[in-house]
């Protein structure tokens, strides 16, 4: 399952952004876009939604799409940030101070645990921005279990990076 793409048939620039207006990319009035994507049967709303409505449907779409693409963000960047995170703590790393700068690799480290709350933080406000109606009651629970996850991966990376910043600490002591 996915969102719809749409594709410029000017220039054939293919639009990603489900959430984005045309305007954003620069479709005027009078211009043709080409609607690619799969349109669902009733059966498939049915088999997701709670009384069948297409729009809870869409809804349900575009939070499984933002946690997939949450998950694969993490995917991509947490692991190398645990290796690093390990590797830093198991070096002994020197005292410094804020006045003196980072050390390169704790700077690293910083800039990562930035790069992925900034990530997660995005996407906890992507899914705020997703409106349930109260008898959408499929799409509320799935909204509420991707915030839930959400906020589960930013808590675990500020458990990681609680770690360092104790490690810091006691080096400074």
């Amino acid at each position: 399952m996915g969102g719809i793409s749409l594709m410029l048939k000017d220039t054939g620039a293919l639009l990603k952004d489900d959430n984005a207006p045309l305007s954003c990319f620069g479709v005027k009035a009078g211009a043709v876009v080409i609607v690619k994507g799969h349109k669902p049967t009733e059966e498939e709303i049915k088999s997701l939604t709670t009384h069948g409505d297409p729009e809870e449907y869409a809804l349900i779409l575009r939070i499984q799409a933002s946690l997939q693409k949450t998950d694969d963000f993490m995917q991509a960047h947490l692991p190398k940030y645990q290796q690093d995170v390990e590797s830093y703590l198991s070096s002994n790393p020197p005292a410094f101070s804020l006045a003196q700068g980072m050390p390169g690799p704790r700077k690293r480290l910083y800039e990562q645990h930035g790069i992925m709350s900034e990530n997660l933080l995005q996407s906890l406000l992507a899914l705020d921005g997703v409106s349930c109606k109260p008898d959408f009651e499929v799409a509320r629970v799935k909204r509420r279990e991707a915030v839930k996850a959400t906020q589960r991966r930013l808590d675990e990376i500020d458990a990681i990076n609680g770690r360092v910043k104790e490690n810091d600490k006691a080096a400074r002591l």
